[in-house]
């Protein structure tokens, strides 16, 4: 990753706008960041970082304290940041939670954070990426780039304080950094997926065995060999209980098959009874079958004569409808004739009253007359009622227009002396500002220095600590040491006594070759003979002793170490805040809240007052405009005066040409409409009336001739009664009826005649048919006896109960048999399993072990990877380190395994070339830890450019540490730098170090101000 351009806008000390276009320091440029102490040179860096990944280059802060203090609050702080990748360049805009201006009314409103992500093309067309979702666009800057924040500051970026913490990184945390670098996580994945597959062997084996142990208890048994016993034992009485099942089935069979014989037997018996029975009841029932023949028989009879006697009826009723059709007709005709009489009587008095239509017709010709002169009227009242609204509107507008005069008049002197104060508050502004900003910086470094006198107390209660530990630890290592020195000399005595044991006169001696013995060696009584081996265990006893002394006494030089470096700091920043140092952080965070509060109060005002000065120039345009608005209202007052005046007269005139009951037109109107009314009402009545009349004589003439014809009607239905009687008299007396009321009785209709019919049909054919089975069961039975049913079933019960407990034996015996072969089966099936997994189990559980570090050295595959590849960094680092340290120290990687269960394969040593001696890199001055943590960082940046597929390091920013250089280790370091440039590398450095600025022609110098910080790029 190499950035190209960044855009920096309201962020930290920068008040507006900065922008930095590293395109004009070069291709690869070497360039340093300069500028005086809190101007913003970290700044820089933070808002990369921030691009990228929403956070700041430290802890410190956080993102949205990132908005500067000094901008206007219509300004959005915001970063935005064009960066390559390889043959791709991308741009990602990015803005922290704040507050600002709103975009209307006044007040401030809430900015959620934002992110926004493109690829930019080689016509510098966007392609979007991701669209505002903050997180969204975190991740995909980890996707492209490979790194996440923490990685970033420690590979590409090493901020102020923290350039140790990749030369210092345990093997976890510096496995995580190279994986991702390296891009290694595929070793990682076989290293799980091993793992994950052996465990899940492991747990099936278990699984297996848990499932044999089931299948033995779920039976009952403890062992196979009980499972084997039982069914070996169980085939014999297996085949006797079926034996005696199937002998007791076969009497139980039989006893049932008697029962039911004589079951069936007494039910025939009973079904004959029953068949009895039947018979019975059906002879009962005859009388009643018999009245039903007899009114059967009748029925029949009278439908014979029914006709005669329907047209009878049919004569008689039509002649009592005509009786009352005449009745009606009488009643009604004399009705009409009375209607007559009162018709011609009304229309007599009709035309009387229309000999006045002539009158009311002239009238109406006399009055349609004024019409014209009403209209003419009203008109020159419109014409008036509008002049009289327009002249009260004239003179209205002209008071509206002075009272708005008036009081904007009055809001002008309001807001003129408003502006005057807060002029006048404005001028304390700027040197607020700057104390604000200067407090802040105070605040930040007394947070340091108390983060930092803590950290030194905890170090000094460390250093106690280590120095008792190493103090134990020096003991325990001169005890053993002794220890081991008189074993040793012991072992060598017991040898020498030995020795002289087996020495003969005249024989050289193997030890000084002469023949003589003359005081051999003896050995003492209450001497031991010491082994060999009891000699070299209290020697490897006193050597582990001596490498935790030595544990103990690096963690000793590393404390003080880190004593000095954090002592440094405290001092430095101490002698940056002078008398500042002696406050406490509580008052400075008082006064900085007080002043902040003002400033806050005097940045609100000063809007405002850009709000007044807006306010009067639009006030003072009101005035003018309300001030020509009010003339012009006097003026249109005067013309509408005259004109009102004019239109009165012409209202006037015509008024004295009219009577003064029709000068409004809707009373004329109503006039003509009532005389017309009248006049046409009379007309209509006596149509009416004429009609009436006529209608009323046309009615008696038709109803007369109706009753005449009703009258004959009757007359020939009398006639045709007499002789319809005579004949209906006749079939009655031909018939079996005594009298007409007999007849009456005995008429059924069609349904109940065949209903009747079908019952008594119905009846006959089911007495038959009981008699003929009553005949077929008494020949069944003939000859037969109920059977007795008590011993019967007394002798099934036995038979039941004998089959009911063999069948229970045989089952009980032949369920457990059944089961235990199948748990034999189970068992066969299950060891089968087991084996084939222990097999594959024998495969992956091995591999898992080898892969996650559980055997040999305890290195996984992936830390095995990375250690090869941490080789080749630091042979790339250390060739750097030696060059940096004037060929003192070379980086080398630890090859013993680290105490207790925790990581290892990836922890640092440096060689000294002075001393000839390997040494933790903890033990390095600040100094030299600077130089180390640098080599590290540019040989990692070599190595991973290298490696085809990696993660491109294309750039490397330093913030600090060259401070702690002589001037011969910042010559070689500066030398180390430029030298990796040429590579093809951008390199930036941030240092307040004189002699950089005079040997560095590019630069961007962070220019510092009470208005706040500008950015000027110095190229060659």
């Amino acid at each position: 990753m190499k950035p190209i351009k960044l855009t920096i806008q309201a962020f930290g000390p920068f008040v507006g706008k900065e922008e930095i276009d590293f395109s004009k320091l070069g291709e690869n440029p070497l360039f340093l960041i300069n500028g005086p102490t809190g101007s913003g040179k970290s700044s820089i860096l933070d808002a990369m970082c921030f691009a990228l990944y929403g956070k700041t280059t430290g802890d410190e802060r956080e993102a949205a304290q990132m908005r500067c203090d000094q901008a206007d609050p219509k300004i959005l702080t915001e970063v935005i940041l064009d960066f390559s990748l390889g043959e791709k360049i991308y741009r990602i805009k990015r803005s922290p939670n704040q507050e600002r201006a709103k975009v209307h009314g006044e007040g401030l409103a809430a900015h959620v954070a934002t992110a926004e992500l493109n690829e930019v093309d080689a016509a510098g067309e966007l392609s979007l990426i991701v669209s505002k979702k903050v997180k969204q666009a975190t991740s995909e800057i980890e996707r492209l780039t490979g790194l996440n924040v923490e990685q970033f500051r420690q590979v590409m970026v090493l901020p102020q304080g923290k350039f140790r913490e990749l030369l210092l990184a345990s093997s976890y945390d510096r496995e995580q950094i190279f994986a991702q670098l390296f891009q290694t996580q595929i070793y990682k994945k076989i290293e799980y997926v091993l793992k994950e597959k052996s465990k899940i062997i492991r747990d099936n084996v278990k699984a297996h065995e848990d499932k044999i142990k089931g299948i033995l208890e779920g039976a009952g048994m403890h062992t196979e060999d009980e499972v084997k016993t039982y069914l070996d034992e169980s085939k014999p009485q297996l085949d006797e209980a079926k034996k005696h099942k199937d002998i007791t089935s076969t009497a139980y069979q039989e006893a049932i098959n008697h029962k039911k014989s004589a079951e069936a037997l007494i039910k025939d018996f009973a079904d004959l009874e029953k068949t009895k029975l039947r018979i019975d009841k059906k002879n009962k029932k005859k009388p009643e079958i018999d009245s039903k023949q007899n009114e059967y028989e009748r029925a029949q009879q009278a439908n014979k004569i029914k006709p005669v006697f329907d047209g009878l009826a049919r004569i008689t009723n039509e002649k009592q409808l005509l009786n009352i059709k005449i009745n009606d007709a009488e009643i009604e005709l004399k009705k009409i004739k009375n209607e007559l009489d009162d018709s011609g009587k009304d229309l007599n008095k009709t035309k009387d009253a229309a000999n006045a239509i002539d009158g009311l017709k002239q009238k109406a010709v006399d009055l349609h007359r004024f019409e014209k002169k009403v209209g003419e009227l009203e008109s020159a009242r419109s014409v008036l009622q509008k002049s009289k609204v327009s002249f009260e509107a004239s003179v209205q507008a002209e008071v509206v227009a002075q009272e708005k005069y008036d009081e904007k008049d009055k809001n002008k002197k309001t807001m003129q002396e408003r502006a005057a104060t807060i002029r006048k508050d404005q001028t304390d502004l700027g040197a607020k500002q700057v104390n604000l900003q200067k407090l802040g910086e105070q605040i930040k470094d007394l947070q340091k220095l108390d983060k930092n006198r803590s950290i030194y107390d905890d170090l000094i209660a460390q250093r106690d600590t280590a120095n008792e530990n190493f103090k134990s630890f020096s003991e325990i290592f001169e005890s053993s040491a002794t220890y081991a020195k008189t074993q040793e000399i012991q072992w060598h005595a017991g040898q020498a006594a030995i020795l002289a044991e087996e020495l003969q006169d005249g024989i050289a001696c193997p030890v000084c070759g002469s023949e003589d013995h003359p005081l051999p060696a003896k050995m003492n009584e209450d001497q031991k003979v010491i082994s060999k081996e009891q000699m070299e265990e209290a020697r490897a006893q006193a050597e582990n002793n001596r490498a935790d002394m030595q544990s103990a006494k690096d963690a000793v030089t590393k404390i003080k170490s880190q004593i000095e470096t954090t002592k440094s700091s405290i001092k430095e920043l101490e002698k940056e805040l002078g008398d500042v140092a002696l406050e406490t952080l509580e008052a400075i965070v008082k006064a900085y809240i007080t002043i902040e509060s003002e400033v806050t109060t005097l940045k609100s005002l000063k809007q405002e007052l850009v709000t007044l000065d807006n306010d009067l120039a639009k006030c003072n345009s009101d005035i003018d405009e309300l001030l020509n608005a009010t003339k012009q209202c006097k003026e249109k007052a005067g013309v509408d005066k005259i004109q009102y005046t004019q239109d009165q007269s012409a209202v006037k005139h015509i008024e004295s040409d009219l009577p003064e009951e029709y000068r409004d037109k809707s009373t004329l109107l109503t006039a003509i409409e009532e005389v017309e009314t009248k006049a046409q009402s009379l007309v209509d009545a006596l149509t009416n009336a004429q009609t009436h009349y006529d209608q009323c004589k046309e009615s008696v003439t038709k109803q007369a001739t109706n009753l005449q014809g009703l009258t004959v009607r009757k007359v020939d239905l009398s006639d045709q009664q007499i002789k319809q009687q005579d004949k209906w008299l006749k079939s009655l007396n031909s018939s079996s009826f005594e009298a007409e009321q007999q007849y009456l009785q005995s008429i059924l209709e069609e349904d109940q005649l065949k209903e009747l019919n079908s019952e008594i049909i119905t009846y006959h054919k089911d007495l038959n048919k009981i008699k003929g089975a009553l005949k077929q069961q008494a020949e069944a039975l003939k000859g037969k006896s109920k059977p007795e049913m008590n011993s019967l079933n007394e002798l099934c019960d036995e038979k039941a109960e004998e089959f009911k407990l063999a069948d229970k034996s045989w089952n009980n015996l032949h369920s457990r048999v059944t089961q235990l072969k199948d748990v034999r089966k189970k068992l066969k099936k299950a060891h089968e399993e087991n084996k084939k997994l222990e097999a594959e189990y024998a495969i992956y559980g091995t591999l898992s072990k080898v892969a996650n570090g559980q055997t040999g050295n305890k290195i996984s595959l992936q830390r095995f990877v990375l250690s090869v590849l941490l080789d080749d960094v630091l042979i790339e680092a250390s060739a750097k380190f030696y060059m940096m340290s004037n060929g003192r120290y070379q980086l080398l990687r630890k090859q013993d395994r680290s105490k207790g269960g925790g990581a290892s394969g990836l922890e640092l040593d440096v060689e000294d070339a002075y001393t000839g001696k390997t040494r933790s890199v903890a033990t390095l001055s600040g100094g030299e830890s600077f130089m180390a943590a640098l080599a590290l960082a540019l040989g990692l940046s070599d190595v991973v450019q290298a490696y085809a597929g990696g993660i491109r390091l294309d750039a490397l920013f330093i913030d600090e540490g060259f401070g702690s250089l002589d001037q011969e280790s910042l010559d070689l370091a500066i030398k180390t730098l430029v030298d990796l440039q040429e590579t093809g590398r951008m390199i930036g450095i941030i240092s307040h170090v004189s002699e950089l600025k005079e040997q560095m022609a590019l630069r961007l110098d962070v220019i510092s101000s009470k208005t706040g910080s500008t950015i000027k790029t110095i190229a060659a």
